[in-house]
């Protein structure tokens, strides 16, 4: 037999470690397993920072018509249209209904004053001395001074109810024509009190100079709202519109104007097609004499006109001005914090 050379001995193999199970990160609870990779891990982006001083911001109360924070001009004319369609039983039946009674007492108001004019139309210049042309032009200017002062009360009056019920709007919470008259009826001489002394201020200004008046109405424009929702006086109330409104001058002036330019935009577009009477039944006739039948048509074209403007007209700049009052004391004195509470707290 042949020798074989022998072989070297072949060491041991060592066996492999066993191999560990993968570990899964842990869970928080109520999470699933199967989330994403984390942002930074192979494959996925880094998170974007975020933009500096930004935070999450908590959406604004809303309880009622607008929400409880400083308002922006869009809000403030979307609140006002907001409140006229959510509430428009105390809005627009109350507002239609004063303006139906203004416009009927301005109606008959103006058929009495249709005598004066035929009066004048009968007078001869060359026979008739100074007191026929004095008689025959008193009852045309008190009927108009009558009527003017009628508009005057039943405006300013309605004015202070509907701002009573915006106020209640805000919070989200609807009032009758009632329980809002109710609130307002200790308040009516007071109203009228400060829409006199208003008036005669700004028609002041305007007299002297034009740009007086319109700076001093802007001044005086949230006194009506400062007395029937703080419960004021008249004075006070002036000298608190004056103070509201001065340390925010440019930004409330503009928005009223922008208010007063919707209004009238809305009270044009509604009395033209009733203007056009007067086109239609002309007052006085080939002669030069009144035509009496064509005057009463007339009369009553303008005032189912004045009625229409009225209904949509009043409620818009009163909630309108309402709510500007309510930025400005939001903005100035966190009375958003304090209408939050009082949504919160029906009681």
């Amino acid at each position: 037999m042949t020798d074989q050379p022998e072989q070297p001995p072949v060491p041991p193999v060592p066996p492999a470690p066993p191999v560990a199970p993968p570990v899964a990160p842990p869970v928080a609870p109520g999470w699933s397993t199967e989330q994403p990779p984390a942002y930074g891990a192979a494959g996925q982006p880094p998170p974007p920072p975020p933009p500096p001083g930004w935070g999450y911001q908590p959406p604004a109360v809303k309880p009622g018509v607008v929400p409880l924070r400083p308002l922006s001009v869009l809000e403030i004319l979307d609140g006002a249209i907001s409140t006229m369609r959510q509430y428009w039983r105390p809005m627009l039946g109350l507002s239609f209904a004063v303006s139906a009674a203004l416009a009927a007492i301005g109606f008959l108001i103006s058929l009495f004053s249709m005598g004066s004019l035929t009066s004048l139309d009968q007078l001869d210049p060359q026979t008739t001395d100074g007191g026929d042309l004095v008689s025959a032009i008193v009852p045309t200017l008190f009927g108009a001074l009558a009527s003017a002062l009628v508009q005057f009360v039943g405006v300013v009056l309605l004015t202070g109810v509907l701002t009573v019920v915006v106020g209640q709007a805000v919070l989200g919470r609807e009032l009758t024509v009632d329980q809002a008259w109710r609130r307002v009826r200790p308040l009516a001489w007071r109203l009228i009190g400060l829409a006199l002394v208003a008036s005669v201020t700004v028609g002041i200004g305007l007299v002297l100079c034009l740009l007086p008046g319109i700076v001093l109405a802007a001044f005086l424009s949230l006194g009506a709202a400062i007395l029937v929702l703080e419960r004021s006086t008249v004075f006070a109330s002036i000298s608190r519109s004056f103070s509201l409104v001065g340390s925010a001058f440019w930004r409330t002036f503009w928005i009223l104007v922008l208010i007063y330019i919707i209004y009238i935009i809305i009270t044009t577009a509604v009395a033209i097609p009733f203007s056009i009477g007067s086109f239609v039944f002309p007052i006085y006739d080939g002669a030069g004499n009144v035509d009496e039948t064509a005057f009463v048509v007339n009369q009553a074209i303008s005032s189912v006109g004045s009625v229409v403007s009225g209904t949509i007209g009043y409620p818009f700049i009163s909630a309108a001005i309402v709510l500007t009052y309510i930025d400005r004391r939001m903005r100035r004195e966190g009375l958003d914090i304090e209408l939050a509470r009082a949504a919160a707290n029906p009681s």
